[in-house]
């Protein structure tokens, strides 16, 4: 499944992790989410400059 989890999981002041970027809604629903979802989410996590660690994307 893909994930941009980088294992950096701290929670902002505004609820979104520092690491990947997610909401934690997010994070609690992503195993939860369809495909079109995810790429969706890492689509937008992407333009905000997420992760901040390119290792860990998922490429498959």
């Amino acid at each position: 499944m893909k994930s941009p989890c980088v294992r950096i999981c701290r929670l902002d002041a505004d609820l979104h992790c520092t690491g990947c970027g997610r909401t934690s809604r997010e994070i609690r629903l992503w195993s939860s989410y369809d495909d079109s979802t995810r790429d969706a989410v890492m689509a937008r996590l992407a333009a905000a400059g997420f992760p901040k660690e390119p290792s860990g994307w998922d490429a498959a």
